[in-house]
Protein backbone atom coordinates (compact mmCIF):
# COMPACT_ATOMS: atom_id res chain seq x y z
CA UNK A 1 0.00 0.00 0.00
CA UNK A 2 2.01 2.38 0.46
CA UNK A 3 2.96 2.53 -3.44
CA UNK A 4 -0.39 2.74 -3.60
CA UNK A 5 0.10 5.72 -1.32
CA UNK A 6 3.03 6.83 -3.04
CA UNK A 7 1.33 6.97 -5.93
CA UNK A 8 -1.98 9.04 -4.85
CA UNK A 9 0.54 11.51 -3.23
CA UNK A 10 2.58 11.57 -6.18
CA UNK A 11 -1.03 12.01 -8.29
CA UNK A 12 -2.39 14.27 -5.76
CA UNK A 13 1.09 16.44 -5.74
CA UNK A 14 0.97 16.63 -9.74
CA UNK A 15 -3.07 17.71 -9.89
CA UNK A 16 -2.01 20.12 -6.83
CA UNK A 17 1.10 21.39 -9.18
CA UNK A 18 -1.26 21.56 -12.55
CA UNK A 19 -3.72 23.20 -10.31
CA UNK A 20 -1.57 25.35 -8.94
CA UNK A 21 0.02 26.06 -12.44
CA UNK A 22 -3.50 26.46 -13.89
CA UNK A 23 -4.58 28.87 -11.06
CA UNK A 24 -1.51 30.56 -11.54
CA UNK A 25 -2.08 30.94 -15.43
CA UNK A 26 -5.60 32.03 -14.93
CA UNK A 27 -4.33 34.74 -12.04
CA UNK A 28 -1.83 36.27 -15.01
CA UNK A 29 -4.63 35.87 -17.78
CA UNK A 30 -7.16 37.65 -15.13
CA UNK A 31 -4.05 40.35 -14.81
CA UNK A 32 -3.29 40.72 -18.42
CA UNK A 33 -6.77 41.10 -18.96
CA UNK A 34 -7.05 43.81 -16.30
CA UNK A 35 -3.88 45.22 -17.58
CA UNK A 36 -4.99 44.73 -20.76
CA UNK A 37 -8.84 46.32 -20.09
CA UNK A 38 -7.00 48.95 -18.43
CA UNK A 39 -4.70 50.22 -21.17
CA UNK A 40 -7.94 50.07 -23.43
CA UNK A 41 -9.93 52.47 -21.03
CA UNK A 42 -6.74 54.87 -21.07
CA UNK A 43 -6.40 54.68 -24.97
CA UNK A 44 -10.33 55.21 -25.04
CA UNK A 45 -9.83 58.20 -22.66
CA UNK A 46 -7.09 59.72 -24.42
CA UNK A 47 -9.22 59.65 -27.80
CA UNK A 48 -12.07 60.99 -26.20
CA UNK A 49 -9.90 63.86 -24.65
CA UNK A 50 -8.46 64.71 -27.98
CA UNK A 51 -11.23 64.63 -29.91
CA UNK A 52 -13.00 67.03 -27.02
CA UNK A 53 -9.61 69.40 -27.95
CA UNK A 54 -10.22 68.93 -31.39
CA UNK A 55 -13.96 69.84 -30.79
CA UNK A 56 -13.32 72.57 -28.77
CA UNK A 57 -10.52 74.32 -31.39
CA UNK A 58 -13.04 74.08 -33.91
CA UNK A 59 -15.69 75.63 -31.65
CA UNK A 60 -13.40 78.50 -30.68
CA UNK A 61 -12.24 79.27 -34.55
CA UNK A 62 -15.76 79.02 -35.46
CA UNK A 63 -16.40 81.60 -32.22
CA UNK A 64 -13.16 83.68 -33.83
CA UNK A 65 -14.81 83.90 -37.08
CA UNK A 66 -18.07 84.68 -36.27
CA UNK A 67 -16.48 87.48 -34.07
CA UNK A 68 -14.31 88.81 -37.53
CA UNK A 69 -17.47 88.40 -39.41
CA UNK A 70 -19.72 90.14 -36.89
CA UNK A 71 -16.96 92.94 -36.83
CA UNK A 72 -16.61 93.56 -40.29
CA UNK A 73 -20.59 94.08 -40.59
CA UNK A 74 -20.43 96.56 -37.56
CA UNK A 75 -17.50 98.37 -39.35
CA UNK A 76 -19.56 98.35 -42.56
CA UNK A 77 -22.62 99.20 -41.21
CA UNK A 78 -20.56 102.19 -39.07
CA UNK A 79 -19.14 103.48 -42.58
CA UNK A 80 -22.53 103.26 -44.20
CA UNK A 81 -24.35 105.28 -41.48
CA UNK A 82 -21.64 108.01 -41.82
CA UNK A 83 -21.76 108.06 -45.51
CA UNK A 84 -25.74 108.52 -45.06
CA UNK A 85 -25.02 111.04 -42.60
CA UNK A 86 -22.83 113.34 -44.83
CA UNK A 87 -24.83 112.75 -47.62
CA UNK A 88 -27.74 114.07 -45.71
CA UNK A 89 -25.66 117.54 -44.34
CA UNK A 90 -24.63 117.78 -48.03
CA UNK A 91 -28.71 117.46 -48.86
CA UNK A 92 -29.57 119.80 -46.18
CA UNK A 93 -26.66 122.01 -47.08
CA UNK A 94 -28.10 122.25 -50.64
CA UNK A 95 -31.24 122.67 -49.89
CA UNK A 96 -30.04 125.52 -47.33
CA UNK A 97 -28.40 127.22 -50.67
CA UNK A 98 -31.70 126.82 -52.73
CA UNK A 99 -33.39 128.94 -50.32
CA UNK A 100 -30.77 131.15 -50.25
CA UNK A 101 -30.74 131.73 -53.94
CA UNK A 102 -34.35 131.97 -53.94
CA UNK A 103 -34.38 134.58 -51.29
CA UNK A 104 -31.89 136.52 -53.16
CA UNK A 105 -33.74 135.74 -56.55
CA UNK A 106 -36.46 137.38 -54.97
CA UNK A 107 -35.08 140.23 -53.07
CA UNK A 108 -33.66 141.47 -56.33
CA UNK A 109 -36.86 140.56 -58.28
CA UNK A 110 -38.70 142.93 -55.52
CA UNK A 111 -35.82 145.98 -55.78
CA UNK A 112 -36.22 145.95 -59.54
CA UNK A 113 -39.83 146.19 -59.41
CA UNK A 114 -39.55 148.88 -56.96
CA UNK A 115 -36.95 150.37 -59.06
CA UNK A 116 -39.24 150.69 -62.09
CA UNK A 117 -42.39 151.47 -59.97
CA UNK A 118 -40.18 154.37 -58.37
CA UNK A 119 -38.73 155.23 -62.00
CA UNK A 120 -41.97 155.18 -63.66
CA UNK A 121 -43.60 157.38 -60.77
CA UNK A 122 -40.39 159.78 -61.16
CA UNK A 123 -41.54 159.93 -64.97
CA UNK A 124 -45.04 160.41 -64.57
CA UNK A 125 -44.16 163.12 -62.28
CA UNK A 126 -41.37 164.69 -64.47
CA UNK A 127 -44.14 164.79 -67.74
CA UNK A 128 -47.13 166.12 -65.10
CA UNK A 129 -44.66 169.38 -64.22
CA UNK A 130 -43.41 169.50 -67.66
CA UNK A 131 -47.11 169.47 -69.01
CA UNK A 132 -47.82 172.26 -66.05
CA UNK A 133 -44.78 174.06 -67.46
CA UNK A 134 -42.54 173.52 -64.30
CA UNK A 135 -38.74 173.13 -64.80
CA UNK A 136 -35.65 172.34 -62.07
CA UNK A 137 -34.57 175.90 -62.64
CA UNK A 138 -37.56 177.64 -61.72
CA UNK A 139 -38.25 175.52 -58.11
CA UNK A 140 -37.15 176.49 -54.97
CA UNK A 141 -33.56 174.11 -54.44
CA UNK A 142 -35.53 172.23 -51.30
CA UNK A 143 -38.77 171.29 -54.03
CA UNK A 144 -35.91 170.07 -56.62
CA UNK A 145 -35.26 166.33 -56.50
CA UNK A 146 -32.35 164.85 -55.32
CA UNK A 147 -31.45 167.81 -53.14
CA UNK A 148 -33.12 167.66 -49.72
CA UNK A 149 -32.25 170.15 -47.18
CA UNK A 150 -30.23 169.22 -43.79
CA UNK A 151 -30.23 171.02 -41.26
CA UNK A 152 -32.15 173.89 -42.79
CA UNK A 153 -29.37 173.97 -45.52
CA UNK A 154 -29.67 172.60 -49.02
CA UNK A 155 -27.13 170.03 -50.35
CA UNK A 156 -25.70 170.34 -53.59
CA UNK A 157 -23.56 168.38 -55.45
CA UNK A 158 -20.51 169.65 -57.53
CA UNK A 159 -22.66 169.55 -60.60
CA UNK A 160 -25.03 171.68 -59.14
CA UNK A 161 -22.35 174.16 -58.23
CA UNK A 162 -20.88 174.25 -62.47
CA UNK A 163 -24.46 175.04 -63.47
CA UNK A 164 -24.97 177.81 -61.15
Amino acid sequence: MDIARAHQEHMSGRRADEEGARSRQQRELKEKTERSALAVEGYRQEQAHKNMLTKELARLREDDMKKVHSRAKRLEARKKIEIMSREQKTQESVLNLKSKEQRLVDFRYQNKVKLNVEKEEFSKTMDNWAQDGYSPKKLPTDQVPGKAPVDGKTRTSKLDTVRK
